[in-house]
C-alpha cells in the first residue's frame, strides 16, 4: 500500500512540475507590467509550495518502507 501511495505522490510531483513549466513559459510571453504577469508569479509560488509538500510526503513514505 505504501508503495502505491509513493507512486501517486511521484505522479503528482511530475504533474506539478509540468504545470509549473507551462506557467513559466506563458509568463515569459506576458508583458511584465500586466496583471496576468503577476498572476503567474502567484501560481508559480503555489506550485513551488505544493511541490515541496509532495516531495516531503514522498520522502517520508519511501523512508519507512
Amino acid at each position: 500500500m505504501r508503495k502505491s501511495s509513493s507512486g501517486h505522490a511521484g505522479q503528482a510531483i511530475e504533474r506539478v512540475l509540468e504545470l509549473s513549466a507551462d506557467a513559466q513559459i506563458t509568463r515569459r510571453r506576458t508583458p511584465k507590467d500586466s496583471p496576468a504577469f503577476h498572476s503567474f508569479e502567484g501560481a508559480m509560488a503555489a506550485y513551488g509550495k505544493t511541490l515541496a509538500l509532495l516531495r516531503h510526503f514522498n520522502n517520508g513514505k519511501s523512508s519507512t518502507q
